[in-house]
């Protein structure tokens, strides 16, 4: 999904200016740095949890490829351990980065409510969910191959970030704020639903080409762009970011 980054300084209330810049979307991996840094900025994202497959490696989210409101508890339950495990693992590295009294500031997209299918949240993988099963519909990709495809992602909760980095202990919360990305006018782009689908098809299209080969790609992102505009009609969506800055004890 997007990442966004903000200016370095402060807003006219002392609190973090949430002028904000589009960033490139990627995916964090640990790195082994020989020099300590006094600031740091960055970002996660989530490995696929191995929980959501039985024991013959097949998914048990059936039709989906993250969290929704028909999947199983085990879904969301595996996908909230592996948040744990990675940010948990992301805060351990970036602690070995920074001297004490270090900062860094992340941005990460998340959830205002306690429900892991917060529709704010799974309205974009819905869309590409069905996105895909019309390809599946058309024979242009094979149910089992949707049936094992699988969202990189997680949308943490306001207490999950505070109770994780809490619980790791290597940083203090000098700053937790929250906003919210509304829909916006975007010069050059033909609809809201073309430029949301350049997004994730950013974010997906390495994953999407291996897992389903390139060739769907075309069709699949301009179904998705319809989609998204025809939902838009009907109810407008709005994201929930998180700016986080921690202090390093």
């Amino acid at each position: 999904m997007e990442v966004f980054g903000f200016s370095k300084r402060e807003g006219n209330d002392g609190g973090l200016s949430k002028d904000l810049i589009q960033l490139s979307v990627g995916f964090w991996v640990e790195e082994e740095h020989a020099e300590e840094e006094d600031w740091f900025e960055g970002f996660n994202s989530l490995r696929v949890p191995p929980g959501i497959y039985d024991e013959q490696g097949k998914s048990i989210n059936k039709g989906k490829i993250y969290i929704s409101e028909s999947s199983p508890p085990q879904v969301s339950e595996a996908y909230f351990r592996q948040f744990q495990e990675d940010f948990s693992l992301f805060l351990r590295s970036r602690s070995k980065e920074l001297i004490n009294g270090g900062r860094m500031v992340f941005i990460l997209m998340g959830r205002m409510g306690s429900s892991h299918a917060e529709r704010n949240v799974s309205f974009w993988w819905e869309l590409l969910s069905r996105s895909l099963s019309i390809l599946v519909s058309q024979g242009k990709i094979e149910e089992e191959k949707l049936d094992s495809y699988n969202i990189h992602y997680y949308a943490p909760s306001q207490q999950e970030l505070e109770d994780e980095i809490g619980r790791e202990g290597f940083f203090q919360v000098e700053r937790l704020e929250t906003f919210e990305i509304e829909k916006v006018a975007l010069e050059g782009i033909t609809s809201y639903g073309s430029a949301v689908a350049r997004t994730i098809r950013a974010v997906q299209e390495s994953m999407l080409s291996h897992h389903f080969g390139e060739g769907i790609l075309d069709d699949l992102f301009h179904h998705f762009g319809r989609l998204v505009d025809e939902e838009m009609e009907k109810e407008e969506m709005r994201t929930t970011s998180f700016v986080v800055a921690l202090r390093k004890k």
